[in-house]
């Protein structure tokens, strides 16, 4: 796959992320806001952090997608997994301004390096 190619990928794997987060919007909002759930904030960043390492190094998804705790450390992983719960919070907050291809589109170059996969 080109450099070209990948990045369309995660813009389109992060736009799919922001419309989901736009379409039930109230509900992440009452569960990732200041009144929301630290046992769920912890669970759907475990459950990125999965994906993102999974997208970094090419590993399948099933090998860890039952149990998060499996995943081996990935510092790269674990930094974009709490910049993107960061976005999605901060976006929810200020009422979902802006449509998730928008969303993707400023955020994505900022991801291209960290997701590279290690070589």
């Amino acid at each position: 796959m080109c450099i070209r190619d990948s990045r369309e990928l995660g813009h389109a794997e992060l736009t799919a992320v922001f419309a989901h987060i736009a379409e039930h919007a109230e509900l992440y909002r009452a569960l990732l806001g200041p009144e929301g759930s630290a046992r769920v904030i912890d669970h759907l960043l475990r459950r990125i952090n999965v994906a993102v390492h999974v997208n970094r190094v090419g590993t399948a998804a099933t090998t860890h997608a039952d149990d998060p705790e499996e995943t081996p450390p990935d510092p790269a992983a674990a930094l974009l997994s709490g910049a993107l719960m960061g976005v999605i919070t901060d976006w929810l907050r200020r009422g979902c301004e802006g449509t998730p291809e928008e969303l993707s589109a400023a955020v994505a170059e900022h991801f291209e390096g960290a997701v590279a996969r290690p070589a």
